[in-house]
């Protein structure tokens, strides 16, 4: 089925994609290829028109109508002015002279959008992540994904796969992974699939932020910038806020501080307030593109 959502808010689909929370969706002639919450999509945003343009196998995302959920998944709802404006009452406390540059960044990364994503996916994937390029995470998710052929979706000429479940991952053991190439990751991955409680898991939407991270942290291989990531990006909680080696550099840059992933997540948290997480977002895509 084809549908078609008006907007009229900022939204990049292709900075959305590419500024490191997601690792499934590729471009092929203007249009954009993804698995949404279960759900494959073909996306085009027709910038002249306002129009995105939307072709899926189906009505509904996660209990809501194809429409609602397409909006909730891109998280078109956020207010990108509102947090803008949150974020320099923050920074204004106690580093007015970083005004100009924060403006600088939101101005360049504008309409970048916080995914609503799947929580499992992103454990997953961002335990895949340590050490590795994007490129290379992207290879390991794909590689993954098509060891269950149970999973493959067609959608018109088009073929997707549906990530696996816990269960369906069960089936896997450590010497699969490692001739995925996830090298010493593997163990860390076999380990997390036989102990997670799934539910337990899931459940954390509820809970602080720091309840999360505490859960979080306690699989091996997840530190606390995966942790942050899977906070962020599954669980859509905006404090949270990853600090890999782009956000340590702007740290350290800007406003001379160093150290490890967690309290630099404390620095960035003070320094850009409730909806420090959005901001981090722009900050890497920002200084990965060499802007900054």
């Amino acid at each position: 089925m084809k549908t078609q959502i008006p907007i009229n808010v900022s939204l990049d689909l292709e900075k959305t994609f590419h500024c490191g929370q997601t690792f499934r969706w590729h471009q092929k002639n203007g249009k954009w290829y993804g698995v949404a919450n279960g759900v494959p999509l073909i996306l085009f945003h027709d910038q002249a028109s306002g129009v995105l343009h939307i072709t899926s196998n189906t009505y509904e995302i996660q209990g809501e109508d194809l429409e609602n959920g397409i909006i909730h998944y891109l998280g078109l709802n956020d207010s990108l002015q509102s947090i803008k404006g949150n974020a320099l009452k923050s920074i204004e406390k106690s580093y007015s002279e970083f005004r100009s540059i924060f403006e600088q960044i939101m101005d360049t990364s504008l309409g970048i959008r916080i995914l609503r994503q799947d929580p499992w996916e992103m454990l997953v994937e961002y335990l895949l992540s340590t050490q590795s390029n994007i490129t290379t995470i992207k290879k390991r998710c794909e590689c993954l994904v098509r060891v269950f052929p149970e999973n493959h979706v067609q959608l018109g000429e088009e073929s997707f796969y549906l990530f696996p479940d816990v269960e369906q991952m069960k089936r896997l053991d450590e010497g699969h992974f490692r001739s995925m190439q996830f090298g010493y990751r593997s163990g860390w991955l076999k380990e997390m699939i036989n102990t997670i409680d799934i539910k337990v898991f899931k459940a954390l939407k509820q809970s602080t932020l720091e309840q999360k991270l505490d859960y979080l942290t306690r699989f091996s291989g997840v530190g606390y910038k995966v942790a942050n990531c899977v906070a962020l990006f599954g669980f859509s909680d905006f404090r949270a806020f990853p600090v890999d080696v782009w956000i340590s550099r702007f740290l350290n840059k800007y406003f001379e501080v160093t150290g490890n992933s967690e309290s630099l997540m404390y620095v960035g948290q003070e320094i850009f307030g409730e909806f420090c997480g959005y901001v981090q977002e722009y900050i890497f895509y920002y200084t990965r593109t060499g802007c900054g």
